[in-house]
């Protein structure tokens, strides 16, 4: 009892002092440019304390939607760390190259051979660089959202798609007039 009694009046000296401290900080800034900082982050941590607690509530009155969207967070996380970069594609290039090696050439799909040649003609005349690896994806993201037909998109290659500095130029061939 004794104890118990000792820590409740050493809690509350310690938020006494806890509380002339922050007075005494708050004196010495005001009417300067770090106390608008302070005022700054004060505000963005009520903000997103108000966020967190819509999003929790929102969360309790919709919970099938709300595990579809932590779904979504999760695979695009597992999506993010799972990336390949330039060195992982070439490594799985060389990898399928020396099975289709291994085929006899009787027996191996001719498309296979081929289009392992091209991604090596890419290799070679540098083509396949960190730089357009993201600019496929995106091509391959405008092509899946609609905007070209199945045929069209197949027949896209690197050589269809130009940087031009602030946007991308992309060469549809053979497409269907409206």
């Amino acid at each position: 009892m004794i104890r118990a009694n000792y820590l409740n009046v050493s809690a509350k000296k310690t938020v006494e002092q806890w509380k002339n401290i922050n007075q005494r900080i708050t004196k010495k800034i005001k009417g300067t440019i770090f106390e608008k900082w302070v005022q700054y982050w004060k505000q963005i941590a009520k903000d997103y304390t108000e966020v967190t607690i819509s999003v929790k509530q929102e969360m309790k009155e919709k919970p099938f939607k709300s595990a579809l969207y932590v779904t979504g967070i999760g695979l695009l996380g597992c999506c993010v760390t799972n990336n390949p970069n330039l060195q992982s594609f070439r490594a799985k290039y060389v990898q399928c190259a020396n099975d289709l090696a291994l085929v006899s050439s009787s027996v191996s799909n001719p498309v296979s051979v081929e289009h392992l040649k091209y991604v090596e003609k890419c290799f070679n005349t540098n083509e396949l660089t960190p730089l357009r690896i993201p600019v496929v994806m995106v091509v391959l993201i405008f092509g899946v959202a609609g905007a070209c037909r199945g045929k069209e998109l197949h027949q896209l290659t690197i050589s269809d798609v130009t940087d031009m500095d602030h946007a991308l130029l992309v060469n549809v061939r053979n497409t269907k007039i409206m």
